[in-house]
């Protein structure tokens, strides 16, 4: 019986030829050894799928993946589906892990029986190669760590930035729940993480900042998200279906309005005048009443769109 593998780390990648040699150096060479790569391609066009098939004659624990153009989210899901380790670990292909990552929060994971390992990160800027910035989680939540969701309620959403590449998840804590990403531009984490915080039994959390995440490039997605009108729209509103789904929506409210109103805030800070017209517009079709009214303090108007037209709306 083939062994089963303790992490398996997934990588989205897309026309990343500058940058993925040193985003495969830094999995490969992780001192925790017993670990999966799985690789997809996201319809790459640039040289990124000659260099992962480079690394697979080297390194035989490379699996690759490949997709037409659909985004990260989708490309995650893919690799979801063929994993097989006993925890998950997400890393963009521009980015990089430190090296002794994933032996260290594996470690905190089984020493505390936590279902999620939250670290810190570093900005690493990609003109000057100097890692400029430390993202760190607040020292209470620190001290604190493990402890169960309900135990931080009112901060679930706030002691750690809300992406997948800075945590390890186990892999049950998606089977359970139904995990998995958004097939969105932008976004696609959002809701999955958020998700899995809720639900899940216990989380730890270390300061140490074991991921180095690249700025200053000028075609990464967060500099054009301002250009992606639904995403977040969409992204908050799965997010207040899962949780009402799971009977966890009112548990968490609180920290879900907080997080949402706040968020929301910050996506409008990047439209301009006519993006926040059209962001407007599309809130009325795709959002609940009671979200439509968190972000724009007013009820909605009836909605043209019947309950399933929504449904499937959400799905595409």
């Amino acid at each position: 019986m083939e062994k089963q593998p303790l992490v398996s780390v997934i990588v989205p990648v897309y026309n990343v030829e500058k940058y993925l040699e040193q985003c495969l150096d830094s999995i490969i060479n992780q001192t925790l050894k017993d670990i999966e790569i799985i690789c997809v391609d996201d319809g790459s066009t640039d040289g990124s799928l000659d260099i992962l098939n480079g690394y697979k004659e080297k390194d035989d624990r490379i699996i690759i993946i490949t997709q037409k153009n659909l985004y990260a989210g989708v490309a995650r899901n893919n690799g979801l589906k063929v994993a097989k380790g006993e925890y998950l670990s997400f890393l963009d292909s521009d980015d990089f892990f430190e090296p002794t990552m994933l032996e260290d929060m594996y470690k905190i994971a089984e020493k505390d029986g936590s279902d999620v390992v939250v670290c810190g990160f570093c900005e690493y800027n990609t003109q000057t190669k100097e890692k400029i910035h430390r993202i760190k989680i607040k020292e209470k939540f620190i001290k604190q760590s493990p402890f169960s969701p309900k135990e931080v309620s009112r901060d679930l959403f706030e002691f750690g930035e809300l992406n997948a590449w800075s945590k390890l998840f186990k892999r049950k804590l998606f089977i359970d729940n139904d995990l998995h990403f958004e097939p969105f531009i932008c976004c696609n984490d959002f809701t999955c993480v958020c998700t899995a915080l809720a639900a899940s039994n216990k989380i730890s959390v270390i300061g140490t900042p074991y991921v180095c995440y690249r700025t200053h490039q000028s075609n990464n997605l967060t500099a054009k998200r301002n250009k992606s009108v639904d995403s977040f729209l969409l992204a908050a509103q799965k997010l207040e279906d899962n949780l009402k789904k799971l009977n966890l929506y009112n548990t968490f409210r609180e920290p879900f309005d907080f997080k949402m109103k706040l968020s929301f805030n910050w996506e409008l800070s990047l439209c301009s005048k006519a993006q926040k017209l059209e962001k407007e517009k599309k809130a009325r079709e795709v959002l609940s009443d009671s979200l439509y009214k968190l972000f724009y303090g007013a009820p909605q108007q009836p909605n043209k769109h019947n309950k399933s037209q929504k449904r499937n709306f959400l799905k595409y």
